[in-house]
C-alpha cells in the first residue's frame, strides 16, 4: 500500500427526517456516531434503537450492483460478493469498499477515493473517519 496512510471511512444513510437538524451542525451527528461506537455491550439495545432512529437501512444488493456495473470495465477494479476493490498503482490508490445493510465501509489510501466519486450521487450519505475526527456529507464533495 506504499507509504500512504490507510484511512477508514464509515458511510451512513441518514434518515431524511433528521436532515434539518444535522445538515446545519454535522458535528453533532459525528459525535453521536462516535459515542454509539464506544458504548459498552450492556448499552447495546439502547444504541441499536438510537442508531435505527438516525439511519435508514442500505439496500446493499442494489448499491453493490450499481457499483459493479459502473466500474466493471475498469481494469483496476475487482469484486467479491459485497466487497469492491480498486487498486491503481499509477494514482497510488488502494481502496476496499464493503457494503453492509447498516453502513458502508471504505478503507482507502486516497482522501478522494474513486468510490466517493460514485457514491456522492446518492443523497443523505454521511461519512465519518473516527480515527482522524473527520466527517462530511458525501454529496458536498467536489
Amino acid at each position: 500500500m506504499g507509504d500512504r496512510k490507510m484511512r477508514h471511512f464509515y458511510i451512513f444513510n441518514i434518515n431524511k427526517d433528521l436532515l434539518d437538524l444535522t445538515m446545519i451542525n454535522p458535528v453533532t451527528l459525528f459525535n453521536t456516531f462516535n459515542d454509539l461506537s464506544n458504548l459498552k455491550d450492556s448499552d447495546l439495545i439502547n444504541a441499536i434503537s438510537i442508531y435505527d432512529t438516525i439511519t435508514k437501512p442500505i439496500n446493499k444488493n442494489s448499491i453493490s450492483k450499481e457499483v459493479f456495473e459502473y466500474y466493471i470495465s475498469d481494469t483496476n477494479y475487482s469484486k467479491y460478493m459485497y466487497t469492491h476493490i480498486y487498486n491503481n498503482y499509477f494514482d497510488n490508490e488502494n481502496s476496499k469498499l464493503t457494503i453492509n445493510n447498516t453502513y458502508i465501509k471504505l478503507d482507502t489510501t486516497s482522501i478522494n477515493s474513486i468510490f466517493f466519486k460514485f457514491l456522492k450521487n446518492f443523497k443523505y450519505l454521511f461519512v465519518c473517519d473516527f480515527d482522524n475526527k473527520d466527517y462530511f456529507w458525501l454529496e458536498s464533495i467536489a
